[in-house]
Order: C-alpha cells, then sequence, then structure tokens
C-alpha cells in the first residue's frame, strides 16, 4: 500500500498521483508540505524521514520515494521520532499525541494504547531505545516498555522523587546499567533487577539532569544539558568531561559508526556538531539549517531539516535538499480556485487582525506541478511583501493578485515581473504609514478588481479594468473600535458583499454600474436583529454563493441565508434562519456552531467548515450528506478554516490548522452540451469494486445505462455535470462482461449525447 516515484520524474509524477483528473470518486489526497522534517532513521539501503503528516522513504541507490499518509497507511499525523530496528528489521513511528505504529514488511501496525490512556498529563514520548528485542520508550510519565512481537505494552516504568513524577527524556543501557535521564536527574538500576516497576529500586543523582543521553555498545556514553559531556572514567558514572562549548538547545545525541552527533536547535543557534568518540570536535555543520534530527549512511549523513526535508551533507556549506514537490508550508491561511488552478495562500494574521509576518507567500497547484511566489523562491520584491491573505488570477493577461496583510497589493506577470501597489493615494495604510492591510481581492464579469483595505474608512476599493482606481466609503457603527474589512463576494447582480468581522457585521454595496459616480451608490450594513439584517451573530467568518444566486453566510453562531439578494439594498430583505431537524434534534441552521467557511459544489450541494470537522449537506439544507472528522476520515484537524470545489473535477479541497486534504466529491458543474462524456474507468476491471463516475454532463442531467440489446439496467441524476454508478443493476448484480452504452439526456429531456464504455465482471 504505498505510492513509489523515480527521483527524476517525482515532480510530475508525485503531482498526478495526488490530485490526477483521474481519482476515484470518494478518494482522499493529501497535499501536504515535504519540506518540514522533524526525524530521519536509516534501515541499510533507504531512509525513512517524516514530513510532518507523511512518511517517506528515499533509496539512494533507485532515486525513489515510496510515500506514506493517513489516506494510505498510516494512523495519525505529525510524526515526531522514527527509528530503525536493524537486528529485527521493523520501522518504529511515533506521533505527538502519543500514538505509535509499527512497520513491518510494509504493514502498518497500530498500537494506540499511550494515545489512548485517560489521563490528563502529557502523553509525549521524547526517544526511542531498542535493548534485547524490546523498545524503550522515554515518556513525560515514565518508560514504557513495548513487546514488538507480541504488539503489546510490556510494562511501565513510573519514576519518581518523593510524590514528583519524572518526565523521562531518554533512556539507555551502560555495562549492565539502566539509565534514564530526567527533570530530575539520573535513574540508575540494574538490568537485572527484578522488579522495575519499583521505582525505589532505582537510584536517583539529582545533579545530572541531562536532556539527553546515550551510549554505543558498553564503551562510550554521552550526554548533554546547555554543554555537551562524555564519561571519562568507566568505573564511575558520576565523573564526565565537558567535550564542546555551550549550546543553545539540544534535540538529539545520535551515535554513528565513527562518530558522535549532536543536534542542537535552540532559538539562536541551529547546527549539527560532529565529535569521535575521544570528545574531538570532527566539525560543525549550520548554514542554511534548521536541524531536527541526523541519520549516517557510510562517511556520510543525512539531517531531517525543519525547512528543507532530508537534507545530504556532504561538506559545510554543500548540501542537497531531497523531497517531492509540493505546497510550501501546512501552515495555510487561504485558498482559492483560479484559472483551474488551486492558489494556496500561506499569509497569517492573529485575532486581533495584526500581521505575523509569514513569508511563505503562495503554492500555484495545476494538478501536475507546483509553482511557489516567495523571495526565497523566484520573487525577491517579496522580501518586503508578507501575509498573504488572498490571490487571484487576471484572466486577461494570467498575472498573479495576491492580497498582502501589510504590504499592499502585488501583480505578478508570467515572466515575473512585479508591480507593488499601495503609494497611489487610494489604498490606505494602518497601523503605520507603510503598513497596507488587504485581506480580500476579487475580480467581477467586467474585470475590475475589488480589493477590501483593513481598517480604513474607505474600505472597500477598486482597480478598474482601465487600471484607474476608486475606493467607498462603508457606514461604520460609531462604536466599532477600529474598521473591519474581510472577504469580498460578489452576487447575480453586481453587488459586492463584503464581511466586516470582529463583530461589525456585512456590508452590501452597489455602485449603479457607475465606478466613478458616488452620488448613485447604495449600501448598507447587515447585523443581528430582525429588521437590520436578521444575522444570528455579528461576527460573520464567511461567504457563499450558492447556485440559485442565495448568498449564504457563516457566522460564530450559525448560518443565515439571503434568498433575495437582489432587494436587499431596496426592499429591506432580511436573512432566512433556516430550522432544520437532524436525526432527532430540531434547530436553527448550524446554531451555536462556528462555522468557518462555506462552499457550493456543482449540485449546489453545500460543504460546511468548522471546528468540528466537515459537513456536506443537501442543497435545502434538510439532509446531511456526509459527515468527516479525524475519527472517521484522513483529516489531519478537525479545524477547518477554508473549503473550496473545484468545479470541473469535484475535488473537495479542505484547508485545517494541520494542513491541506481533499475528497474527490460526485458532484461537477455542468457543461453546456455533453458532446464529451467521460466513463472512468474505462474499461472497468474485474476486481474493481469503486464507484464509477460519468463525467461531461449538462447539469442534472438523466443518464440510462444499457446492455448491446438496449435493456436497461441502471439509471441516474447527474449531480451537477457528473453521474456515478455503483457497478450494480437494478437487482443488484453485477453485470457479465461486454459492451455498455450511455445515453444522456437534459433536464429539458432532450437527447444531448452518447457514449459507450467496456466492462468486465
Amino acid at each position: 500500500m504505498y505510492m513509489k516515484y523515480t527521483f527524476f520524474t517525482v515532480l510530475l509524477f508525485f503531482g498526478l498521483t495526488v490530485g490526477a483528473q483521474n481519482t476515484p470518486i470518494g478518494q482522499w489526497t493529501t497535499h501536504f508540505s515535504y519540506g518540514q522534517s522533524r526525524t530521519v532513521a536509516f534501515d541499510g539501503s533507504e531512509f525513512v524521514y517524516s514530513a510532518d503528516k507523511n512518511l517517506f522513504r528515499y533509496s539512494v541507490t533507485e532515486q525513489s520515494f515510496d510515500v506514506f499518509s493517513k489516506v494510505n497507511g498510516l494512523s495519525d499525523v505529525d510524526i515526531s521520532l522514527i527509528r530503525y530496528n536493524q537486528v529485527d528489521d521493523y520501522l518504529i513511528i511515533v506521533y505527538d499525541n502519543g500514538n505509535i505504529d509499527l512497520l513491518v514488511d510494509n504493514n502498518f501496525i497500530n498500537l494506540p494504547d499511550i494515545k489512548n490512556l485517560n489521563t490528563s498529563g502529557s502523553k509525549n514520548i521524547n526517544d526511542i531505545y531498542f535493548f534485547n528485542e524490546l523498545v524503550y520508550l522515554s515518556t513525560d510519565f515514565g518508560v514504557v516498555v513495548i513487546n514488538p512481537n507480541k504488539k503489546e505494552i510490556k510494562e511501565t516504568y513510573v519514576l519518581q522523587n518523593a510524590s514528583t513524577i519524572a518526565q523521562i527524556n531518554s533512556f539507555t543501557n551502560y555495562r549492565g546499567q539502566f539509565i534514564a535521564s530526567s527533570n530530575l536527574g539520573l535513574f540508575i538500576v540494574d538490568e537485572n533487577q527484578s522488579v522495575l516497576q519499583d521505582f525505589t529500586k532505582w537510584t536517583l543523582l539529582p545533579n545530572y539532569k541531562f536532556v539527553k543521553i546515550a551510549s554505543n555498545t558498553n564503551d562510550y556514553l554521552f550526554a548533554a544539558t546547555d554543554t555537551l559531556l562524555m564519561l571519562n572514567n568507566t568505573a564511575s558514572i558520576i565523573s564526565w568531561d565537558t567535550i564542546g562549548n555551550t549550546i543553545d538547545a539540544t534535540k538529539r545525541i545520535v551515535l554513528g559508526n565513527q562518530q558522535v552527533y549532536f543536534v542542537e536547535n535552540g532559538a539562536a543557534s541551529k547546527k549539527v556538531h560532529t565529535y569521535d568518540f575521544q570528545g574531538t570536535l570532527n566539525d560543525e555543520y549550520f548554514i542554511g539549517l534548521n536541524a531536527q534530527d541526523v541519520t549516517e549512511r557510510g562517511s556520510t549523513f543525512y539531517i531531517a531539516d525543519g525547512f528543507t526535508g532530508l537534507t545530504h551533507i556532504t561538506g559545510n556549506i554543500n548540501k542537497q535538499s531531497l523531497k517531492p514537490d509540493g505546497v510550501v508550508s501546512n501552515s495555510i491561511f487561504n485558498i482559492s480556485i483560479a484559472n483551474d488552478e488551486l492558489l494556496v495562500s500561506g499569509g497569517r494574521r492573529n485575532e486581533a487582525w495584526q500581521p505575523q509576518n509569514q513569508r511563505d507567500g503562495l503554492s500555484r497547484y495545476n494538478y501536475t506541478s507546483w509553482r511557489y511566489y516567495n523571495q526565497f523562491d523566484n520573487i525577491p520584491a517579496m522580501d518586503t511583501v508578507l501575509d498573504i491573505l488572498d490571490a487571484t488570477i487576471d484572466p486577461r493577461n494570467q498575472n498573479v493578485i495576491l492580497a498582502s496583510f501589510g504590504g499592499g497589493l502585488l501583480e505578478i506577470a508570467p515572466d515575473q515581473s512585479v508591480t507593488v501597489h499601495k503609494f497611489n493615494g487610494v489604498l490606505q495604510p494602518f497601523g503605520g504609514p507603510n503598513v497596507f492591510r488587504l485581506a480580500d481581492a476579487e475580480f467581477d464579469d467586467n474585470n475590475n478588481l475589488w480589493i477590501s483595505n483593513y481598517g480604513v474608512q474607505n474600505s472597500l476599493v477598486v482597480k478598474k479594468a482601465d487600471g484607474t482606481w476608486q475606493s467607498y466609503p462603508m457606514p461604520y457603527p460609531a462604536s466599532t473600535p477600529e474598521k473591519s474589512a474581510a472577504q469580498i463576494l460578489i452576487d447575480d447582480n453586481n453587488q459586492k458583499w463584503m464581511v466586516a468581522p470582529r463583530n461589525v457585521g456585512l456590508f452590501v454595496f452597489d455602485d449603479n454600474e457607475t465606478l466613478d459616480i458616488k452620488t448613485d451608490d447604495k449600501v448598507r450594513l447587515l447585523r443581528q436583529g430582525a429588521g437590520v439584517g436578521n444575522l444570528p451573530n455579528n461576527n460573520i467568518n464567511c461567504l457563499a454563493k450558492d447556485k440559485d444566486g442565495a448568498i449564504w453566510v457563516g457566522t460564530n453562531d450559525g448560518i443565515a441565508i439571503y434568498n433575495c439578494p437582489g432587494s436587499v439594498l431596496t426592499d429591506g430583505c432580511d436573512a432566512e434562519l433556516r430550522i432544520v431537524q437532524y436525526d432527532a434534534n430540531a434547530g436553527l441552521l448550524f446554531q451555536n456552531e462556528n462555522v468557518n467557511t462555506i462552499a457550493v459544489d456543482g449540485a449546489n450541494n453545500k460543504w460546511i467548515g468548522t471546528g468540528n470537522g466537515v459537513w456536506q449537506i443537501s442543497d435545502d439544507a434538510e439532509t446531511i450528506l456526509k459527515r468527516f472528522n479525524t475519527e472517521n476520515s484522513p483529516l489531519p484537524s478537525n479545524e477547518i478554516s477554508k473549503i473550496v470545489v473545484h468545479p470541473k473535477t469535484g475535488d473537495v479541497f479542505m484547508a485545517t490548522t494541520g494542513g491541506l486534504i481533499s475528497y474527490r466529491s460526485e458532484a461537477t458543474e455542468g457543461y453546456e452540451t455533453s458532446e464529451n462524456i467521460l466513463v472512468f474507468p474505462n474499461p472497468v476491471p474485474s476486481n474493481y469494486s469503486g464507484t464509477i463516475a460519468i463525467r461531461g454532463l449538462t447539469e442534472n442531467a438523466d443518464v440510462r445505462i444499457t446492455d448491446v440489446s438496449g435493456q436497461l439496467i441502471y439509471r441516474a441524476k447527474a449531480q451537477g455535470g457528473q453521474a456515478v454508478w455503483d457497478g450494480k443493476t437494478y437487482t443488484g448484480q453485477r453485470p457479465m462482461s461486454g459492451v455498455y452504452y450511455v445515453f444522456v439526456t437534459d433536464k429539458n429531456g432532450e437527447e444531448t449525447g452518447a457514449t459507450k464504455f467496456i466492462f468486465h465482471e
């Protein structure tokens, strides 16, 4: 259950595999960052390393990757440590929440005992040590001993001084003694002690509070606090020599065949120190690194780096980054679809709507490969244009448009030439003379670019199609501490809806198709309460327009629906607070839920993202169609920040606090005609039990499948532009092998297309 890619074609094939147009319906795909590596191990032929959410195996000889995730084998996300047992040939993988996987002969075996412990304390696993066919885990609550052959916890040593339980940092065996380093000091006991669970049998040396400790066979013992230490007297455990300079923070101690590696990863310094076994410094590696872990292959070594993934060190200044193509970072603020591509904005702002100086820029995905727009890759001008909160593409010239929360508006041409818009007399600064906080940018059908300018009175700005600018004041309440402006949505009447966060409400603006004449403009502030908008809450998070033109508003207390957006400025249209009944419970739509994002698919179903996962509900909101969370799906987090649906593929992209993932849904946008019908897979394999998709249909078309004699075996209605079939006839049987025909009529009953496909029984 793994995917293999040759190194020379990894950029192409990895993109196609994780997001190909022919991804089966119901299939999940991860789109995580592969540069944020935390740990690495070497099994004699392949390197195994984590990229936060994924696990990779990299073969040096074949120059290929095996890629694992929660979609295809891993039981969890956020890998903290990987170690390989070369004697018994298996890999142990531990996660931030205490979960554990064993990888044995390409099979994953989950050991969730620590994760499932009923305790309010920390379950962190800090280190792994193999000894006599057992695994000793150093945890925040003691030493946990695992028997990997029986796939179970054998015993636990809770070490303490009086009533204070020790946090175990690392564990080793030295000359017949078990040694546990902890925040209370060194705990030492004879390995043959019969009752190791009794902490009174252990000797505590409180003066030696080492962060890490490690031994190599019976000859060498190394430790670290804020200095690097080595035992200088093999007859005494308490006599140490300082062998290195003061270090900022020791992350790991790894003992290789010829030298020992100290991984320093503190706020002020990030290095890898190498010493021989006599305590002599060999070298220090630090240029451009964010070292997290290290492993050895022959005379060279590889670093798990927090910036560049698996990094091969061939000299102090020579390094090679080995990672597939992917999004820059798992820290994602926003996602959008433009020009049939996915745009991932890597900026940030805090709850007080202040810039966070995030430099990840934009990641752009076209289902084949990723492109990047930041100061480190190809746009040096972005050294001062930080916190990208939104992105779009100009449909006329393919310029990439970036809204920076602090640096203004960035326009990048296909030739990489850059224009920064801010000191133009229209965009206004807030928080400093050079701080231009832009939160959103959207094109209307006339190629005018509408921008939200946070913190100022004229918070709605337009860059007109002719390149000139205009801005419009919003009627903020007098009690508003500072002006707010966020997401912009343009409705079917060319009205602009703009979220005013921080308990302000929602603006609706109509320029009356006269951008430079302001006397005929109309604007209204919608707020909580009947007659003034009827919102359930003034804290607005998101907007969405459905296929009927209705405006859906996500708030901190559920969803409001404006079914009459065209009259909201004339007749005082109020929002509908829809009452629904899910299971035995009836109430307002998503009442008491913080609705972060709403997306609409090709069948007009709504995808709702909250702090408790994802819902897909029917077009009328009466039925829950799907419900996803971390327990029943590969979602890396239940905190959903943004959802978008690709109109042509039906992929539902979900940005979470744990990274980006997508789900191939049943619904796509309908086509004008059904001239290019596609059946996937075709031919249908004999062992295929998944969903069969019929794509390229007119909206909500009627689809009939017949055999060669014309006998109807299945009939379906398209979800937008796609119909699905489970591969069974009306009687629940799998059809016989042969050629089958698809006949399509549109929703008006007119035949619009036909095709055929091969089915294997």
